[in-house]
């Protein structure tokens, strides 16, 4: 199960998770292509637009029990790379974001902290 998370993926919809118990890397790609790794850890919320590539995987803990919240009917599909490129939900993120111009414009992370990097997530981050 745990596999199809690490691969690199997007959704096309706002993915918002609460951590319950545990810990665990979300990994997202910066404007330059780089991953930020952001750590979630219990009491942590993580809010990931949509159409940004992203990944998840455990930490040392080896264990997680995260919710995923959703505004309207439920939509788990992820798509995968380079397929992914292609919809609509990407492409409107790259238009918000600027990430298809190197060293223009901010990525989700730093739209909604303005800091570069985040080691460590102990309560809240909107990345919207």
């Amino acid at each position: 199960m745990m596999k199809k998370f690490f691969e690199e993926h997007l959704h096309i919809d706002e993915e918002v998770r609460y951590c319950l118990a545990g810990s665990g890397y979300f990994d997202v790609r910066d404007s330059n292509g780089a991953w930020i790794r952001i750590w979630v850890k219990k009491g942590g919320l993580i809010v990931v637009p949509a159409g940004i590539y992203q990944c998840f995987t455990l930490d040392s803990s080896n264990y997680i029990k995260a919710i995923r919240l959703f505004a309207s009917d439920p939509i788990w599909t992820a798509y995968y790379r380079p397929d992914a490129d292609q919809l609509p939900a990407r492409k409107q993120y790259v238009e918000t974001f600027g990430v298809t111009k190197k060293g223009v414009g901010h990525d989700a992370v730093n739209a909604a902290t303005g800091v570069d990097r985040i080691e460590e997530l102990e309560t809240f981050i909107g990345c919207n």
